[in-house]
């Protein structure tokens, strides 16, 4: 990892950007990054520097604080909320496995 002066690693990158029900692409494009950077720093073989971390708070709508120091508080994660399984919503609103 690049740890030389003024860059910091981002240890829970992942957990805000997953709380934000964004992909790695799509969060690079929303802070002007690429696809690459995006996964260097969710795997720490990498470290922000000032400018990095701003494009990423900007796009993730968090501050530096939370996204330097901080795991999002709630657990509420795409993978959490959406069903693991295709579903088709029948005639009334209800859910039926596709086969």
């Amino acid at each position: 990892m690049n740890t030389s002066p003024g860059r910091v690693p981002l240890p829970h990158l992942r957990d805000w950007r997953l709380q934000a029900f964004l992909s790695q692409a799509e969060l690079a494009k929303a802070a002007g990054l690429t696809q690459g950077t995006i996964s260097e720093l969710e795997t720490s073989k990498n470290a922000a520097n000032f400018k990095t971390v701003k494009k990423l708070c900007l796009a993730l709508r968090i501050t530096a604080q939370q996204l330097v120091y901080d795991a999002p508080t709630t657990s509420k994660r795409q993978a959490d909320i959406l069903p693991a399984k295709a579903v088709t919503v029948a005639e009334g609103g209800s859910l039926l496995p596709d086969s």
